[in-house]
């Protein structure tokens, strides 16, 4: 558990390898993402590296093994970077992911297609590999490299056109200030989402209706929290590194936010929460409302910084082994169990992750961590499988297929959630009004007597809160079924995690 929790810590430096001092590094790396990018993550390793955490635990060393058990982000060949995502913000799902490098070394292209089994190509005049992980990789000088994904060939070659003929900044205004941040004031670690225009107001106000239980139990105006989440421009995270890594999270709005700071702590861990991104430390964090902006700040920790860097894929390193570093010869037998371990446990760390929660709150309910499954998923999918035991490996695949099965169950509640919220027929409460204006004597074969004369009206009045309480009740019942399921599937890891753990140790005689 220490060996893990320490390979955790080297993750802080997730992100990298060495940096150049160059004021204004980011410019070129930047002027070559898409422009349709909604997501933007900005690293600056100098900072980073030379910090006393990073000396301290001597992360320079550990670079290759890091990033080959998954631990670290970026490959160890990376100097800056630049990621960048279309984030579908309904479905959270991303529609490319680039990355853009700068590299310590010239990449030998026909050497990348060896060592990643991808396929050489040309698009727009550079050299690029398709590789199996549908993406391609860019090579756009001696230095700086490209990924994109997925690999739709005819998307790429329009975007790298339209660098090659216009190589300038294509950021948002509010992603330009995340970039001034990384770019001029030397932020190690920037990460920011583009969120303006992405709220109609009708469509928040549809949603505060149907499950404003926060608004209603804090006594705020359902009218002026609409119109403030139909204004937000952007969320910012900044990490900043000593003798541990500081994270500070912002949200951005067009307006002054009126909530007083605890307030705007419990608001922000709320939509977090909702929207499965959260993380345990938010709890801790100080928050501070100043003018348009409401934030948190403190400590972030090895889980936390894991999550964070879930956001994006990884790309592969494209730089060959040193053969100076190559170790002594060792049997098969012991490679594949060595392998073996630094897989099982690459693995096992990311699932410790997923469970981890924060002692009387709620974070580790399957809606709130959602988003990791997914994430995580693509994790465990990345980590090299080179000379993993094959019982492992499908160990591994059955987590990752597992961990998505979660995460679908819980979309298709939620979808479920909005159809039957839709579907939901407004309530009536029914009152009758007779009106007698006056009486006649009648008589006959079925009798006589006094008989009124006036008419009766039956009134149907809308009932609000029996329908908010109705469409209510539909969302809370998705939510307990999906999550049920999600948590049914998720026992099914542990179980298997168990098994694989007790056979492997006394395969190997090694413990997992």
């Amino acid at each position: 558990m220490k060996a893990c929790l320490s390979w955790s810590w080297s993750l802080l430096f997730l992100l990298v390898a060495l940096a150049s001092p160059a004021l204004g590094q980011f410019q070129d790396l930047a002027a070559k993402i898409p422009n349709s990018a909604n997501v933007v993550a900005f690293v600056n390793v100098e900072k980073l590296m030379a910090s006393p955490i990073a000396i301290q635990q001597d992360w320079a060393s550990k670079r290759d093994k890091a990033f080959s058990s998954g631990v670290s982000f970026l490959p160890p060949d990376a100097k800056h970077a630049v990621l960048a995502m279309d984030m579908d913000l309904q479905l959270w799902t991303p529609v490319w992911e680039a990355a853009v490098i700068e590299l310590d070394h010239n990449p030998d292209m026909a050497k990348v297609a060896q060592m990643t089994g991808g396929a050489p190509d040309v698009i727009a005049d550079l050299q690029v590999v398709a590789l199996p992980s549908d993406a391609y990789v860019v090579k756009f000088d001696t230095e700086t490299a490209a990924f994109m994904a997925p690999a739709n060939r005819q998307s790429t070659t329009r975007w790298l056109r339209s660098v090659l003929a216009k190589n300038d900044l294509n950021l948002s205004p509010y992603l330009f200030e995340a970039f001034k941040y990384a770019n001029d004031r030397g932020t190690p670690v920037i990460v920011a989402i583009d969120l303006e225009g992405a709220f109609p107001i009708g469509e928040v106000r549809a949603h505060l209706a149907a499950g404003g239980d926060f608004v209603k139990q804090n006594k705020l105006d359902p009218e002026l929290v609409a119109q403030t989440i139909a204004g937000v421009r952007g969320i910012t995270l900044g990490v900043t590194f000593s003798d541990k890594p500081f994270g500070k999270v912002k949200i951005d709005f067009t307006d002054d936010i009126s909530l007083a700071p605890e307030m705007a702590k419990a608001a922000m861990i709320h939509a977090f929460s909702n929207h499965g991104v959260m993380l345990n430390e938010f709890y801790d964090w100080k928050p501070e409302v100043s003018g348009k902006s409401a934030s948190l700040e403190g400590f972030l920790t090895p889980s936390g910084m894991r999550r964070v860097s879930s956001l994006f894929n990884r790309p592969p390193s494209l730089k060959p082994l040193d053969p100076a570093k190559v170790a002594t010869p060792k049997s098969k037998e012991e490679i594949m169990k060595e392998a073996s371990i630094a897989y099982f446990h690459a693995v096992e760390g990311q699932l410790q992750d997923l469970k981890q929660t924060k002692q009387g709150t709620a974070v580790s309910s399957m809606g709130q961590i959602g988003v990791w499954m997914s994430k995580y998923a693509n994790k465990i999918d990345q980590l090299s499988v080179l000379y993993v035991d094959p019982e492992l490996v499908d160990y591994g695949a059955y987590v990752s297929d597992t961990l998505r099965s979660s995460y679908n169950a819980i979309r298709s509640g939620a979808a479920r959630s909005r159809i039957r919220q839709v579907d939901t027929p407004m309530q009536y409460d029914y009152y009758t009004q007779t009106n007698t204006y006056g009486y006649t004597v009648r008589d006959g074969w079925f009798g006589g007597g006094y008989t009124p004369y006036g008419y009766t009206n039956t009134y149907a009045v809308p009932d609000q809160q029996a329908y908010i309480h109705a469409r209510t009740q539909a969302a809370t019942e998705e939510r307990v079924t999906s999550g049920n399921q999600a948590r049914d599937i998720f026992q099914g890891i542990e179980k298997a995690t168990g098994d694989i753990k007790r056979k492997m140790t006394q395969k190997y005689s090694a413990d997992f």
